[in-house]
């Protein structure tokens, strides 16, 4: 596979990427009211287009089959489950486990980066024969998907703030944080801009990681098409002309 088919996602992913790259730390974030619950609306369409426009493109195909491209299948599933989890939980107004699946969306998505180009097939047979986890530890297994993709440093930027995903799937201090009101009293506090680049996040993270899978499988027309409707989104183009 050609180094720089992320690449190409990636010009279009260009302004969104940013703040993908920066949304964990963001999270830390005290103030409330800055972005109106009519957005958080238009990040919940866009979360939900998103996994659309990637089913649209796995429903019914015919996709290349092997022992390794089965196991990559299994992971994409696998976090577009977890992607549809966290769409359905902001919906119910259950931000802490919406918050907490995150980490799980991302690292699925990057095993099975990991298992498409950089696994050996001793190690492939190793997972799907006895469950074992030939992984490298996340920071290095992000550097390195990084490196051989060609992402430009996006893939690397979930590395960056890896201690807070952990945080609020474990429980942690920021998890545990949230759940006191400004006020003192207990209730959760999700502020709408936390939820807002929640919802982004893995919107955009489910199209860039499977974009450069379809293409090291050949499937470009696929990719192309996702990458088309990511530029074309209305969401988009509104954060494109915030921050140019």
């Amino acid at each position: 596979m050609k180094k720089t088919a992320l690449i190409v996602l990636l010009a279009t992913l260009a302004c969104v990427g940013v703040l993908v790259a920066q949304v964990i730390l963001r999270w830390r974030r005290k103030e409330r009211g800055t972005i109106t619950a009519g957005t958080i609306e238009t990040a919940l369409e866009y979360n939900k287009g998103a996994l659309t426009a990637v089913w649209s493109q796995l429903s019914g195909a015919t996709v290349p089959s092997s022992p390794r491209f089965d196991l990559v299948w299994a992971y994409v599933l696998i976090a577009l489950k977890h992607h549809e989890g966290i769409y359905a939980l902001v919906g119910q107004d259950l931000m802490a486990p919406a918050f907490a699946l995150l980490r799980s969306q991302i690292e699925t998505e990057y095993r099975g980066l990991w298992v498409n180009l950089i696994a050996i097939d001793d190690q492939v047979n190793a997972i799907r024969e006895h469950d074992a986890e030939p992984f490298p530890r996340f920071r290095q297994m992000a550097a390195d998907l990084d490196t051989s993709y060609g992402a430009g440093g996006w893939l690397q930027s979930f590395a960056d703030h890896w201690a807070a995903l952990n945080g609020y799937t474990h429980s942690g201090l920021l998890q545990l944080g949230r759940q006191f009101r400004d006020d003192g009293k207990v209730g959760p506090n999700y502020s709408d801009d936390m939820v807002v680049e929640l919802l982004v996040t893995s919107g955009a993270a489910s199209i860039g990681c499977i974009v450069p899978i379809f293409r090291a499988m050949g499937l470009n027309d696929k990719a192309a098409a996702l990458e088309q409707w990511l530029s074309d989104h209305p969401f988009y183009k509104k954060v494109e002309a915030q921050t140019s």
